[in-house]
């Protein structure tokens, strides 16, 4: 498959993203993050069992089950960081760092020379760093209309939450990468065990209050999880096939989409800054195209 091929797929999964995205805001209004996300993870999980036995493969040996639940584990901490950003800091602050996860994945790369499918290209490397300011922008854009007009500075210490989320997303990357290229999991069964895992992690940690969940709002997160799930195994696949430092750069922008789809059937403004932001993604893009 080509690099334009992966790049489509990482596109789509942006694309999921961003639906996903905005059917967030309905769904959370049921319950408090920490109280909703074991739910959640649940039901993708239940969901996605009558299909287990048609895509299911895993190579059972201790090396690789050790592996599949290492990469499995980052991800599930990598998790809890995510929303303890949002509970330490101001959202603006924390959508901004938390996109920084490309730039690791970038500046970890001749770590991993055999995993990269192909050289980076000064053109990449700009595109990539060119895609991230734009993310960050438009995450600063849309995120400021929700903040209070009186905003304080974060101390230094509770950047780390998000900084450590974008650390173990953007780093992680390679040993999913591994994973799939080494065949001890397909796609799918990644995809699998990791939501188990993770569903038992964020139950562990934040012993969530189920007295909300009801059927209709099962049903309802259920509707928003088919989008969760199609950009996870978009995105792996892309993994799988791709450049792991371009898939993680182009498969982060979905804030592009949501301002889009925003604009269009919400009737949100487009202000100064989301044009700007939109305006650097599809230059970086490019540039990672080319």
């Amino acid at each position: 498959m080509s690099l334009s091929q992966a790049l489509w797929l990482s596109l789509a999964a942006a694309f999921s993203g961003s639906i996903s995205a905005l059917l967030a805001k309905y769904v959370l209004r049921f319950a408090e993050t920490r109280h909703y996300l074991t739910v959640n993870f649940t039901i993708i999980f239940v969901m996605l069992i009558p299909l287990a036995p048609f895509n299911f493969a895993l190579q059972w040996s201790v090396p690789a089950l050790l592996t599949l639940g290492l990469a499995s584990s980052i991800d599930g901490l990598g998790n809890f960081y995510y929303f303890r950003a949002f509970e330490q800091t101001d959202a603006g602050t924390a959508s901004a760092l938390l996109s920084l996860g490309p730039i690791f994945t970038l500046a970890l790369a001749p770590l991993f020379p055999t995993l990269m499918n192909s050289p980076l290209k000064a053109t990449n490397l700009m595109g990539i760093l060119v895609t991230v300011s734009g993310v960050v922008v438009l995450n600063q854009a849309i995120r400021h209309r929700h903040l209070a007009q009186k905003r304080e500075v974060a101390p230094r210490r509770k950047l780390f939450a998000p900084l450590m989320a974008s650390l173990l997303f953007g780093s992680n990357v390679y040993l999913v990468k591994y994973i799939l290229n080494t065949g001890i999991a397909n796609p799918f069964t990644y995809y699998f065990v990791r939501l188990f895992i993770v569903a038992v992690m964020s139950y562990a940690v934040w012993r969530p209050n189920l007295h909300w969940v009801t059927p209709r709002r099962v049903g309802v997160i259920a509707g928003r999880a088919t989008f969760v799930i199609a950009k996870w195994l978009i995105y792996l696949y892309a993994v799988d096939l791709g450049n792991p430092a371009l898939v993680k750069s182009v498969s982060e922008v979905s804030p592009l989409f949501v301002v889009i789809l925003s604009a269009i059937f919400l009737n949100e403004r487009l202000t100064r800054h989301k044009v700007l932001g939109v305006l650097l993604i599809i230059g970086g893009l490019w540039l990672i195209a080319v």
